[in-house]
């Protein structure tokens, strides 16, 4: 039988022994999950925790209902407020498990510029914008080796038909939704980003020692003396333009990458059980 409220007295050094019984415990619990997420090789669910936006408030739900015992023991007003107070408890759990189990397609870390477009969409968008550079560079370099009898320019047809090759598998991947198939896309931004920054270097250090070898190699050999200058900074701003949209396309498709790989996890979690 519960004892009321006006014959109880109540300790302040019980009350206050309590209340750091539950600091320490919602901290053991805490620093538990974080060893579990760093510790296991697998995703669980603390691992989807910033993905499907768990409050902080999980852990320490989790901790009063394994001490409910406790709590029942803390209700000092009746019976039927302490069986309130564990509907309540229990809704709230049920509230938080919910949370857990569903997958937030929209969620922040899926998307880009500043929260305004998915990364889905900013990839499709990469897609089709590299498809048309590659068009125009496989056209430029076929019919400019005819028309100026440069049959060196049909070299460059190589690496543009394995950048389109690396974009097909974008397209295929990003239509079967297999995040497998956007490891060559990445790999070509990388190597294009990188290959882009040196020849930034290579111009900045030219202008600034004065030296004009690189320039001619990179700047119309027609153009006078004193303009080389100008065409190496109206170079460097299309190169640096260049540089910051494939920094951009390499981010936009590494998080679809992660989008994709995040469903795959969340649904063998699922099939195992742990989702329901």
């Amino acid at each position: 039988m519960i004892p009321l409220a006006s014959t109880h007295q109540r300790n302040p050094n019980n009350l206050r022994g309590k209340a750091w019984r539950y600091l320490f415990g919602f901290i053991h619990v805490s620093v538990c999950c974080l060893i579990l997420r760093l510790s296991l090789p697998l995703p669980d669910e603390c691992r989807f925790q910033s993905y499907f936006e768990c409050p902080a408030t999980f852990c320490l739900a989790l901790y009063m209902s394994f001490n409910s015992s406790e709590l029942n023991s803390l209700s000092t007003s009746s019976a039927l407020e302490a069986a309130k107070r564990e509907r309540r408890h229990s809704r709230k759990l049920r509230t938080l498990l919910k949370k857990v189990h569903v997958f937030k397609h929209n969620h922040l870390i899926y998307k880009t510029c500043f929260g305004a477009i998915h990364v889905k969409t900013a990839t499709w968008f990469v897609g089709f914008n590299a498809l048309i550079v590659i068009c125009t560079a496989l056209f430029y370099c076929i019919f400019t080796s005819q028309e100026q009898r440069r049959p060196k320019l049909k070299l460059y047809a190589i690496p543009v038909t394995a950048m389109a090759v690396c974009l097909m598998f974008l397209f295929v991947g990003m239509i079967q939704r297999k995040p497998k198939h956007l490891y060559p896309f990445i790999a070509l931004q990388v190597v294009t980003a990188f290959a882009t920054a040196i020849t930034m270097g290579m111009i900045s250090i030219s202008v600034a020692c004065n030296t004009k070898y690189i320039l001619r190699h990179l700047v119309d050999v027609t153009v006078a003396e004193t303009q080389y200058k100008r065409s190496a900074l109206v170079l460097l701003s299309i190169l640096g333009s260049t540089l910051f949209l494939q920094l951009w396309y390499l981010r936009s498709v590494c998080n679809c990458f992660r989008y994709f790989t995040d469903i795959e996890r969340f649904k063998q979690l699922k099939e195992q059980g742990l989702y329901t």
